[in-house]
């Protein structure tokens, strides 16, 4: 819609000598083309929606405090196009009555645009965009918009307005990530063969498909046919099937996701129309192809209404409609709590959990209880508690809802813009500050000599081959520093760790995480090993010893240059029988 403009507005001080006489002549043509613009798109071979009124553009005029409104429109006439601009009202906003009728016509200009105009011009859009007419996807009302559901005075009143609560922070799209620091002091280290990382940093990330009575139409028509439709609704109603909690409302998602990336959503429930919501949720650790670690929250949820939707969709017999479908209640100080719990981990628990790519479900179980008794011990079934546990079997549902969440992100994504459609939520945060290294840890502490070789780690990771993959997956090494002492570190300290690996003769290794497959052919979840000697390299890296301890001297030497005469230009190692001179 914005190629097509709708509203012109020109403008002139109240002491100055041209008059309305001479805007009218000046905005003639901007106005005559965006008409244009607008009856070409109506005319184009094999558009056949049919737009009431047809073409229309707005212009406002003002000089000093007298305003103008017209009306531009386009009449046929023997198969030709004659433009007509109407003066529609006139005013001066030094007055309240008239300031209000102009602030009221401003406003029904944007109610139009917003409900007539846009959803006509993305109808016409679609149309031309398929190959058959009846494909053509509808635009259906926005639920995040009161105005259109007939509801803006129920909200008005259930709400108490405070400044407060106009954060302008608030926002729907993904925040800063590691890219976004203008002063990244480690980068100087960057070579063409390996980077180094500060192990403090990770990148708290939530992808979810929440489905609602009024989205759950909008994402079934954006499937190619019915059938595609179909299977979808199938997926979803049987991951959901499988392991599921059931939450009080919405609310309760909105507060999960500023809890984890501090996204805080405005509260759109209007009061008594809150409904039971289904959700199912994971969390995932892994390192992305650009060698940032990654802790991911996943979750599909759909409302009762919703839900009874897509059973409708998917013609299931009336046996399994009847079936059981009773998940148990989760409070939601339980799920805030599980939360909480993941982000109060250590630096070095999250950075071991990146490298072999954990992954866990977060869910309600029957724990039994064992009470003493007089004469014997008996066990009691108290309530489902929440628990969090490990999500290894590559046939969990939570494998299925990953696939699902990220197949429909991926699906509305262009580009590096992140989708806004009203099922999916997208948000994230880089954590660092108030971090513990590790388990106990205080500011004053420092490593234990036995575990000194942790300052820095050097991680090989594979990278599953992909197009378009983000600027830096190229470099086959990283070097994480997990003692948070960044500031002053150089290039005599990083060549140094890399020369302590080689006399290691051990490396760890990951496999970074570039997109979520559907199937588990490229299953690399929850990893068994990552700290291995070099000879294994080829086994379980898929590259020599002699090559992966070339790439580390191509570092170093990279980061060395001959021109600073440093001391690693004359350095020779002697490992196991043979000179190799760095």
């Amino acid at each position: 819609p914005l190629l097509f403009p709708f509203l012109v507005l020109e403008a002139k001080g109240e002491k100055g000598t041209e008059n309305f006489g001479h805007m009218e002549i000046q905005t003639a043509f901007p106005i005559k083309n965006a008409l244009e613009l607008q009856y070409n798109l109506l005319k184009t071979h094999g558009n056949t929606m049919d737009v009431p009124g047809g073409p229309l553009v707005w212009f406002l005029a003002y000089r000093g405090e007298d305003w103008r409104v017209y009306g531009a429109v386009i009449y046929e006439e023997e198969g030709r196009p004659n433009y007509y601009i109407n003066h529609l009202w006139s005013g001066t906003i030094t007055g309240s009555d008239e300031a209000l009728q102009l602030v009221l016509v401003v406003d029904y200009i944007l109610d139009w645009a917003r409900d007539i105009y846009r959803p006509n011009i993305l109808r016409q859009l679609r149309t031309l965009s398929t190959l058959h007419w009846s494909d053509a996807m509808t635009v259906p009302v926005d639920p995040d918009i009161y105005s259109l559901r007939g509801e803006v005075q129920p909200w008005m009143e259930g709400h108490d307005l405070e400044l407060d609560d106009i954060n302008p922070s608030i926002s729907d799209t993904a925040s800063v990530t590691f890219e976004d620091d203008p002063v990244d002091h480690l980068s100087k280290f960057k070579t063409a063969q390996g980077l180094v990382r500060d192990g403090r940093f990770i990148e708290s990330r939530l992808r979810a498909l929440y489905i609602t009575r009024d989205n759950v139409q909008t994402l079934l028509q954006g499937f190619e046919n019915p059938n595609a439709a179909m299977r979808f609704a199938r997926s979803v109603l049987a991951a959901l099937s499988r392991r599921c909690v059931a939450l009080e409302s919405d609310d309760v998602l909105d507060d999960i996701e500023d809890k984890w990336t501090g996204n805080a959503r405005p509260k759109t429930t209007l009061p008594g129309q809150k409904s039971k919501i289904y959700a199912q949720f994971r969390i995932s650790y892994f390192i992305n192809p650009a060698w940032e670690q990654i802790r991911e929250l996943t979750y599909i949820a759909a409302s009762d209404e919703a839900r009874e939707i897509l059973i409708g969709s998917v013609k299931f017999r009336s046996a399994v409609r009847r079936s059981g479908f009773a998940p148990p209640e989760c409070p939601k100080e339980d799920i805030i709590n599980s939360i909480h719990t993941f982000l109060q981990r250590s630096v070095r628990h999250d950075f071991m959990s990146t490298l072999v790519r954990r992954t866990y479900a977060v869910d309600m179980a029957d724990i039994p209880v064992t009470t003493p008794d007089s004469n014997e011990r008996t066990q009691q079934s108290p309530p489902p508690r929440m628990v969090i546990k490990l999500d290894k079997d590559k046939t969990s549902p939570g494998v299925a809802t990953q696939g699902i969440v990220h197949g429909i992100y991926e699906k509305y994504r262009i580009g590096k813009r992140e989708p806004n459609e009203p099922f999916l939520r997208v948000s994230a945060r880089v954590d660092c500050e108030g971090r513990p290294l590790w388990k106990g840890w205080k500011s004053e502490d420092r490593f234990y000599r036995s575990e000194r070789h942790l300052h820095g780690v050097l991680v090989y990771g594979k990278l599953l081959k992909r197009a378009n993959l983000h600027q830096g997956s190229e470099q086959k090494l990283c070097l994480y520093i997990l003692n948070g002492q960044t500031e002053h570190i150089d290039t005599f300290r990083i060549s140094w760790k890399l020369i302590w690996f080689l006399f290691r003769d051990h490396i760890y290794s990951t496999v970074r995480k570039s997109k979520v497959y559907k199937t588990s052919r490229n299953w690399q979840d929850n990893r068994t090993g990552y700290y291995l000697k070099m000879s294994e390299a080829p086994k379980h890296l898929k590259i020599s010893r002699d090559a992966l301890r070339q790439i580390i001297f191509d570092w170093i030497k990279s980061m060395n240059p001959p021109t600073k005469h440093s001391v690693f230009q004359t350095a020779v190692f002697r490992e196991k029988g043979r000179n190799i001179e760095s």
